[in-house]
C-alpha cells in the first residue's frame, strides 16, 4: 500500500528516518465517504494511513519541511466549515494528528 501511481503528492519526512516520504489524500468509500492521509516511507517501503470515524484528514503542503494536514469534521463540504490545521506525527507505527498550537 501506498500513494498510487500518477496521483500527486508532497515530499516530507515524517517517519523521521532522514528520507522524505511520498504524502498525499486519498478519498474513497461508498455511503460512508471519508478522506485519508497517506505517507509511504520511501526508505522502508511501509505505508500508514491517517483516517478516522469522526474525521477527515486532508494533505495541504509542506512548509519548512513540515507536512501540513488539515482535519475536518466527517461528512461536511472540506470548503466549508471549520478545519484545525496541524501535521502528522509517527508514534508507535502509526500516524497520530498533531495540531497546531
Amino acid at each position: 500500500f501506498g500513494v498510487p501511481e500518477g496521483m500527486p503528492y508532497y515530499s516530507a519526512d515524517v517517519t523521521g528516518d532522514g528520507v522524505e516520504d511520498r504524502c498525499t489524500s486519498v478519498t474513497s468509500g461508498s455511503g460512508i465517504i471519508r478522506t485519508r492521509a497517506l505517507v509511504y516511507d520511501m526508505k522502508n517501503h511501509i505505508g500508514y494511513s491517517l483516517t478516522g470515524r469522526d474525521h477527515d484528514y486532508y494533505v495541504v503542503g509542506v512548509e519548512e519541511g513540515r507536512l501540513i494536514v488539515e482535519e475536518r469534521k466527517a461528512d461536511t463540504d472540506p470548503r466549508e466549515g471549520k478545519a484545525v490545521t496541524g501535521t502528522v506525527k509517527l508514534v508507535d507505527g502509526e500516524l497520530v494528528f498533531v495540531p497546531d498550537t
